[in-house]
Protein backbone atom coordinates (compact mmCIF):
# COMPACT_ATOMS: atom_id res chain seq x y z
CA UNK A 1 0.00 0.00 0.00
CA UNK A 2 1.08 3.79 -0.64
CA UNK A 3 -0.49 6.48 1.28
CA UNK A 4 0.83 10.15 0.09
CA UNK A 5 3.40 8.48 -1.93
CA UNK A 6 4.86 6.45 1.15
CA UNK A 7 4.84 2.47 1.09
CA UNK A 8 3.27 1.33 4.29
CA UNK A 9 3.51 -2.62 4.97
CA UNK A 10 1.86 -4.47 7.76
CA UNK A 11 4.17 -7.42 9.61
CA UNK A 12 1.88 -10.15 9.78
CA UNK A 13 2.40 -10.10 13.60
CA UNK A 14 0.87 -7.00 14.32
CA UNK A 15 -2.25 -8.50 13.06
CA UNK A 16 -2.27 -10.83 15.77
CA UNK A 17 -1.20 -8.18 18.40
CA UNK A 18 -3.86 -6.26 17.32
CA UNK A 19 -6.03 -9.02 18.05
CA UNK A 20 -4.96 -10.16 21.31
CA UNK A 21 -5.01 -6.34 22.55
CA UNK A 22 -8.86 -6.14 21.27
CA UNK A 23 -9.80 -8.86 23.26
CA UNK A 24 -9.49 -11.84 21.00
CA UNK A 25 -8.21 -14.70 23.49
CA UNK A 26 -11.81 -13.58 25.12
CA UNK A 27 -13.70 -13.77 22.73
CA UNK A 28 -16.52 -16.33 21.97
CA UNK A 29 -19.14 -14.84 20.54
CA UNK A 30 -20.23 -12.62 17.23
CA UNK A 31 -20.50 -9.93 19.30
CA UNK A 32 -17.48 -10.50 20.49
CA UNK A 33 -15.31 -11.00 17.75
CA UNK A 34 -16.99 -8.36 15.81
CA UNK A 35 -15.29 -6.01 18.82
CA UNK A 36 -12.35 -7.11 17.96
CA UNK A 37 -12.77 -6.02 14.17
CA UNK A 38 -13.95 -2.58 15.29
CA UNK A 39 -10.44 -2.64 17.73
CA UNK A 40 -8.25 -3.80 15.29
CA UNK A 41 -9.61 -0.97 12.57
CA UNK A 42 -9.26 1.87 15.04
CA UNK A 43 -5.99 0.80 16.27
CA UNK A 44 -4.42 0.33 12.58
CA UNK A 45 -6.02 3.70 11.40
CA UNK A 46 -4.30 5.23 14.73
CA UNK A 47 -1.08 3.69 14.36
CA UNK A 48 -0.93 4.06 10.58
CA UNK A 49 -1.99 8.38 11.21
CA UNK A 50 0.87 8.63 13.86
CA UNK A 51 3.45 6.98 11.65
CA UNK A 52 1.91 9.25 8.68
CA UNK A 53 2.71 12.15 11.08
CA UNK A 54 6.45 11.52 11.12
CA UNK A 55 6.78 10.68 7.91
CA UNK A 56 5.28 14.16 6.36
CA UNK A 57 7.22 15.67 8.82
CA UNK A 58 10.23 14.37 8.25
CA UNK A 59 9.36 14.48 4.06
CA UNK A 60 8.86 17.92 4.63
CA UNK A 61 12.51 18.53 6.01
CA UNK A 62 14.54 16.76 3.64
CA UNK A 63 13.91 12.91 4.41
CA UNK A 64 14.10 11.00 1.60
CA UNK A 65 12.29 7.88 0.35
CA UNK A 66 10.06 7.23 3.57
CA UNK A 67 8.73 4.46 4.55
CA UNK A 68 6.08 3.16 7.37
CA UNK A 69 5.72 -0.35 8.89
CA UNK A 70 3.57 -1.64 11.46
CA UNK A 71 5.20 -4.11 13.53
CA UNK A 72 4.10 -5.84 16.84
CA UNK A 73 5.09 -3.05 19.00
CA UNK A 74 3.65 -0.24 16.76
CA UNK A 75 4.90 1.32 14.28
CA UNK A 76 7.73 2.30 13.11
CA UNK A 77 8.79 5.31 10.30
CA UNK A 78 12.45 5.10 8.44
CA UNK A 79 13.98 7.30 5.41
CA UNK A 80 16.66 6.02 3.48
CA UNK A 81 18.49 9.13 3.79
CA UNK A 82 18.20 12.04 6.56
CA UNK A 83 20.36 14.73 7.78
CA UNK A 84 17.76 16.73 10.47
CA UNK A 85 19.05 19.18 11.75
CA UNK A 86 18.21 18.96 16.23
CA UNK A 87 15.12 21.10 16.17
CA UNK A 88 13.80 19.16 12.61
CA UNK A 89 14.42 15.58 14.06
CA UNK A 90 12.03 16.77 17.60
CA UNK A 91 9.48 18.32 15.15
CA UNK A 92 9.13 15.12 12.58
CA UNK A 93 9.17 13.08 16.24
CA UNK A 94 6.71 15.12 18.18
CA UNK A 95 4.44 15.11 14.79
CA UNK A 96 3.44 11.01 15.88
CA UNK A 97 2.15 12.28 19.04
CA UNK A 98 0.28 15.07 17.84
CA UNK A 99 -1.42 13.34 14.97
CA UNK A 100 -2.88 10.61 18.10
CA UNK A 101 -4.06 14.33 20.03
CA UNK A 102 -5.90 15.60 17.03
CA UNK A 103 -7.48 12.29 16.65
CA UNK A 104 -8.36 11.96 20.31
CA UNK A 105 -10.06 15.67 20.37
CA UNK A 106 -12.03 14.95 17.29
CA UNK A 107 -13.28 11.65 18.40
CA UNK A 108 -14.24 13.23 22.02
CA UNK A 109 -15.79 16.05 20.62
CA UNK A 110 -18.14 13.50 17.71
CA UNK A 111 -18.84 11.35 21.16
CA UNK A 112 -20.20 14.01 23.11
CA UNK A 113 -21.79 15.43 19.84
CA UNK A 114 -23.54 12.39 18.34
CA UNK A 115 -22.59 9.38 20.81
CA UNK A 116 -25.92 8.97 21.93
CA UNK A 117 -27.29 9.20 18.18
CA UNK A 118 -24.82 7.14 17.12
CA UNK A 119 -25.71 3.42 16.15
CA UNK A 120 -24.16 1.03 18.58
CA UNK A 121 -21.55 -0.20 16.54
CA UNK A 122 -20.71 2.81 15.84
CA UNK A 123 -20.22 4.35 18.74
CA UNK A 124 -18.14 1.44 19.84
CA UNK A 125 -15.94 2.38 17.50
CA UNK A 126 -15.55 5.77 18.25
CA UNK A 127 -15.15 4.95 21.49
CA UNK A 128 -12.44 2.64 20.67
CA UNK A 129 -10.68 5.39 18.57
CA UNK A 130 -10.54 7.49 21.42
CA UNK A 131 -9.42 5.00 23.60
CA UNK A 132 -6.52 4.05 21.72
CA UNK A 133 -5.69 7.69 20.66
CA UNK A 134 -5.38 9.08 24.54
CA UNK A 135 -4.30 5.78 26.74
CA UNK A 136 -1.43 4.89 23.94
CA UNK A 137 -0.93 8.49 22.85
CA UNK A 138 0.22 9.48 26.50
CA UNK A 139 1.92 6.23 27.17
CA UNK A 140 4.19 6.69 24.04
CA UNK A 141 4.95 9.97 25.25
CA UNK A 142 6.56 8.61 28.52
CA UNK A 143 10.46 10.06 28.87
CA UNK A 144 11.51 6.45 28.27
CA UNK A 145 13.94 5.15 25.07
CA UNK A 146 12.79 4.29 22.35
CA UNK A 147 9.12 5.58 22.42
CA UNK A 148 8.11 8.76 20.88
CA UNK A 149 8.93 10.75 24.28
CA UNK A 150 12.50 9.07 24.96
CA UNK A 151 13.61 9.82 21.53
CA UNK A 152 12.64 13.78 21.93
CA UNK A 153 14.26 13.43 25.55
CA UNK A 154 17.16 12.24 23.64
CA UNK A 155 17.33 15.01 20.65
CA UNK A 156 17.03 17.54 23.72
CA UNK A 157 19.73 16.42 25.47
CA UNK A 158 21.83 15.98 22.63
CA UNK A 159 24.44 13.08 21.29
CA UNK A 160 27.02 13.82 24.29
CA UNK A 161 24.42 12.96 26.80
CA UNK A 162 22.75 9.46 25.32
CA UNK A 163 23.85 7.44 28.53
CA UNK A 164 22.04 9.84 30.52
CA UNK A 165 19.23 9.50 27.86
CA UNK A 166 18.91 5.46 28.92
CA UNK A 167 19.57 5.80 32.62
CA UNK A 168 16.55 8.58 32.57
CA UNK A 169 14.82 5.71 30.52
CA UNK A 170 15.49 3.09 33.05
CA UNK A 171 14.47 5.23 36.24
CA UNK A 172 11.41 6.11 34.79
CA UNK A 173 10.19 2.45 33.89
CA UNK A 174 11.35 1.51 37.09
CA UNK A 175 9.37 3.90 38.75
CA UNK A 176 6.24 3.35 37.05
CA UNK A 177 5.93 0.26 37.26
CA UNK A 178 4.04 -0.01 40.43
CA UNK A 179 1.25 1.83 38.71
CA UNK A 180 1.73 -0.80 35.89
CA UNK A 181 0.47 -3.36 37.65
CA UNK A 182 -2.85 -1.79 38.42
CA UNK A 183 -3.32 -2.18 34.46
CA UNK A 184 -2.01 -6.08 34.01
CA UNK A 185 0.66 -7.94 32.68
CA UNK A 186 0.96 -6.18 29.52
CA UNK A 187 1.93 -2.99 30.42
CA UNK A 188 4.08 -4.72 33.26
CA UNK A 189 5.58 -6.50 30.64
CA UNK A 190 6.03 -3.72 27.85
CA UNK A 191 7.05 -1.54 30.73
CA UNK A 192 10.15 -4.37 32.04
CA UNK A 193 11.10 -4.87 28.22
CA UNK A 194 11.52 -1.37 27.63
CA UNK A 195 13.86 -1.35 30.54
CA UNK A 196 15.92 -3.85 29.60
CA UNK A 197 16.59 -2.70 26.25
CA UNK A 198 17.66 1.01 27.61
CA UNK A 199 19.99 -1.46 29.84
CA UNK A 200 21.71 -2.68 27.47
CA UNK A 201 21.70 0.41 25.23
CA UNK A 202 23.27 1.54 28.19
CA UNK A 203 25.88 -0.95 28.17
CA UNK A 204 26.75 -0.73 25.01
CA UNK A 205 27.08 2.76 24.93
CA UNK A 206 29.90 2.35 27.57
CA UNK A 207 32.06 0.13 25.72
Amino acid sequence: MVLFGIPFHAHWFFWIMMALLGGAGAARTPADWLGVGLFMVAGTVSIGCHELGHALTGRRFGGRQPMMQLTGLGGLCTFQSAAFRRWQEFLMIAAGPLANAVLAVFFALLLALRGQQAPPMVAELMGDFLWINVVWGLFNVLPIHPLDGGQMMRVLLGPRRLPLTFILSIATAAALLPVAMRFGSWTVSLLAFLAWQNIQDLMASRR
